[in-house]
């Protein structure tokens, strides 16, 4: 889990996470940009960026030789 391709992974998919989450309460409010409750938004972005990185954590693999942190089929489950 302390190695930098776990790290980079995590925080890539804590970054497209932040960015769909708000970009989805962006547009939910219509895309007017000027009543957008900017402070809601960006915090429950934010909130699932955090959890993004918490699920990583809580699914990093305990043996440092496994390549991904997350499965990429059922089979491999």
């Amino acid at each position: 889990m302390l190695t930098f391709k776990f790290w980079k992974g995590t925080a890539i998919r804590a970054v497209r996470t932040f960015a769909q989450t708000f970009g989805a309460g962006s547009l939910g409010n219509g895309l007017d940009l000027w009543h957008l409750d900017w402070k809601a938004s960006l915090g429950v972005a934010l909130g699932a960026a955090v959890g993004s990185v918490l699920m990583s954590i809580d699914r990093a693999p305990q043996d440092p030789s496994e390549q991904d942190v997350l499965p990429t089929s059922p089979e491999a489950a």
